[in-house]
């Protein structure tokens, strides 16, 4: 049994998202606050890959429901024995907390925790189909849960209002990331790549190919800004997540909005990318539009990071990476009349795209970078351990 103590930590997905480049950090932030992180995920992946790039152990316990699982029972079938597992492996690796990074995964580490009899944080990402939204799994999670960590006011609002007695065991924690990732010795060279110009107007996108994502939105809109702007292209970096078919389907339609306008030399698919960061570095302005609530979404922390003038829609946490007219432009959502105009106002405007990207990089020095994330992190581990060890 390893003497160092250890925090446990709970993934349903090994994939390659916002929520599992978070996680990275949180681990990095427990190592550097003197706890010896260990990962408990459902299969190998990108997830684990970058554990062993950064020398972390981890577990795989493949009957942990993945994130696209929302289907109660499927949770309640597995999870006396996930919670067994979690149990056992807390033992193991003499870990003093369990971290659980997301709500649902919180089911299967937080009963878990109570049955190992250490504490419990869930780390919520979501802002859509909560399980707070069921009074009986509330207060499921009430009795399982120490203390809960959201990702932006946002989340923790929501929180509150499906269940006011949560106030109190919540606590707003931005995302950080290093600021050392948007310091690049040499400039990207995504577009020679990509046959782009230096003097090409370049919007572009990072995200998972998925509905909520809104890239329906943003090439209807650039469809009508290309008579308007010359010489522009648009880049979509992301992929399909993988075993759920309306993504693929979405994928499709896209790729077919592409070819039914005639744009498939100036609006590029680039499927998932390792170094979407990089493409981001290349990109002269960002646009995000998704339909539904994002509770802050990592690729604005990597766009402001970066000092890219950034259009987004004004839904869930965006608006506190974003402040409207100060560091990019905010739209309502699905409206394409405002995303058009955005992205004519901010194409024909380089005044106000270097304003907003010093602004955007001056919002990231001062809430996003992994060291803020790390001191608060480092001061909730610290605390909820000695709360283990007062109620021992």
């Amino acid at each position: 049994m390893p003497s160092q103590k250890s925090l446990l930590f709970i993934s349903p997905s090994a994939n390659h998202s916002g929520a599992e480049e978070a996680l990275i950090g949180y681990m990095e932030a427990a190592l550097q606050s003197n706890y010896r992180p260990v990962l408990v995920l459902p299969n190998e992946g990108w997830l684990s890959e970058k554990c062993k790039e950064k020398r972390i152990e981890y577990e795989v316990v493949n009957t942990i429901p993945r994130p696209f699982t929302y289907d109660k029972w499927q949770h309640l079938r597995t999870w006396f024995w996930n919670a067994y597992r979690i149990q056992k492996l807390t033992h193991k690796w003499n870990a003093v907390a369990i971290h659980s990074n997301t709500s649902r995964a919180a089911f299967h580490g937080g009963l878990g925790s109570r049955m190992a009899g250490v504490p419990s944080i869930a780390h919520v990402h979501e802002l859509i189909k909560l399980p707070y939204e069921s009074k009986l799994m509330a207060l499921l999670l009430r009795n399982l849960v120490d203390l809960t960590i959201c990702v932006s006011h946002a989340v923790e609002k929501k929180l509150i209002s499906l269940a006011p007695y949560l106030k109190g065991k919540t606590k707003t924690l931005y995302n950080g990331t290093s600021s050392d990732i948007y310091n690049f010795d040499v400039p990207s060279n995504i577009r020679k790549e990509l046959n782009i110009d230096e003097n090409t107007m370049l919007f572009g996108v990072v995200s998972s190919l998925i509905p909520m994502k809104g890239q329906d939105l943003l090439i209807a809109a650039f469809r009508e800004v290309q008579p308007v702007v010359k010489n522009i292209k648009l880049i979509i970096v992301g992929g399909v997540v993988d075993g759920v078919p309306e993504h693929q389907q979405y994928a499709d339609m896209l790729r077919s909005m592409v070819y039914q306008s005639n744009l498939e030399k100036q609006v590029l698919f680039t499927g998932w990318r390792e170094d979407a960061i990089k493409y981001i570095q290349a990109m002269d302005i960002f646009a995000f539009t998704p339909n539904l609530p994002d509770s802050l979404p990592t690729v604005l922390i990597h766009a402001s990071g970066l000092a890219k003038p950034i259009i987004a829609c004004r839904i869930g946490g965006i608006p506190e990476i974003i402040t409207h007219q100060k560091n990019g432009i905010l739209i309502d959502v699905n409206n394409k009349t405002q995303l058009v105009e955005a992205m004519i106002t901010l194409a024909s405007n380089p005044e106000m795209r270097l304003s907003f990207g010093v602004q955007a990089r001056k919002q990231y020095d001062r809430l996003f970078t992994f060291d803020v994330m790390k001191t608060e992190l480092g001061s909730i581990y610290n605390e909820i351990t000695c709360f283990r060890s007062v109620k021992k």
